[in-house]
């Protein structure tokens, strides 16, 4: 039987599709208990915090996703994917919470919650390339 390898952008997008479902739960779990403790403000940094993770992680995958198959270059895009996301969160937090459109203590809480669930996906994505290497 011959093992059919999918192509890194199918993995990509598979990613994606994880990345959303991750968030999306994580807004469903968290929406009541945000909106009680909170009221609506602290529901809208919510969804601003899960939405900035959200984006981290989408773009964080490109290098794994657009790296040449094999050696070097996969290493190479897991780490420019780890220092992308990485980039893109700290540029995306500090614009929300320098806003000041949204409840701090809400925005970032939720963003490190939901980049913690979008780094479960991450890292899966990641060590799936890695072992094409």
């Amino acid at each position: 039987m011959v093992e059919q390898r999918s192509s890194p952008r199918r993995r990509y997008l598979v990613c994606v599709i994880w990345i959303l479902s991750v968030t999306a739960a994580v807004l469903l779990i968290g929406y009541l208990p945000t909106r009680s403790l909170g009221g609506r403000e602290a529901v809208k940094a919510m969804f601003a915090g899960c939405s900035v993770s959200l984006v981290a992680s989408v773009l964080g995958g490109l290098p794994i996703a657009l790296a040449p198959e094999g050696g070097k270059s996969g290493l190479q895009a897991i780490l420019a994917s780890t220092a992308l996301r990485f980039l893109v969160v700290l540029v995306l937090a500090l614009a929300a919470a320098l806003s000041g459109a949204f409840e701090p203590v809400p925005l970032l809480t939720w963003m490190g919650l939901s980049y913690v669930a979008c780094l479960v996906v991450d890292t899966r994505f990641a060590v799936a390339a890695a072992r094409e290497v």
